[in-house]
Parts: C-alpha cells; sequence; structure tokens
C-alpha cells in the first residue's frame, strides 16, 4: 500500500492508517495507535506504541515519521507500512 501525502508531508487519509502496523528503518515494529495535535503549533502528531519491550507510547510530528531518511547503509522511508 502506497500512503499518499499532502504537500505538508501528512497522510491525505490518516483514519486508514490508525491501527496499522510499522516498521522502523532499524528494524523495530510500532503501531500506529492514531493522530493528534500539538496545543501550541497545531501541528499534527503520530501517537505510536513500540510492539516490543515496554510497549511504550511515543510521539512524532507527522511530517517527520512518514519522511524518507538517507544514512550511509540506508535511504528509504523512516516507517513503513507492514
Amino acid at each position: 500500500m502506497t500512503i499518499e501525502l499532502d504537500a505538508n508531508g501528512v497522510p491525505v487519509d490518516p483514519k486508514a492508517l490508525e491501527g496499522r502496523e510499522f516498521e522502523h528503518f532499524k528494524g523495530r515494529r510500532y503501531r500506529l495507535v492514531e493522530f493528534a495535535i500539538d496545543s501550541e503549533t497545531l501541528a499534527p502528531l503520530v501517537v505510536y506504541r513500540q510492539l516490543y519491550g515496554e510497549r511504550r507510547l511515543w510521539v512524532r510530528p507527522a511530517p517527520m515519521f512518514f519522511e524518507n531518511v538517507a544514512r550511509e547503509d540506508y535511504s528509504g522511508p523512516r516507517f513503513r507500512l507492514v
């Protein structure tokens, strides 16, 4: 499934991604819980839970969650839909 992003790097249909599993480029798996809005900036955030260890809940700006990263040994999405 290709995730369609708007001009700001936010999914066009965010509800379709809630509850879906993603894999971080370093190999760990996470479940996208929901989208939230930052109370100060009104920026869209992704709320996601790690599927290992303590199963902590995390937040990250949506454009960062869906961006591509370039490292010496990897180039591609930060999180890919599993």
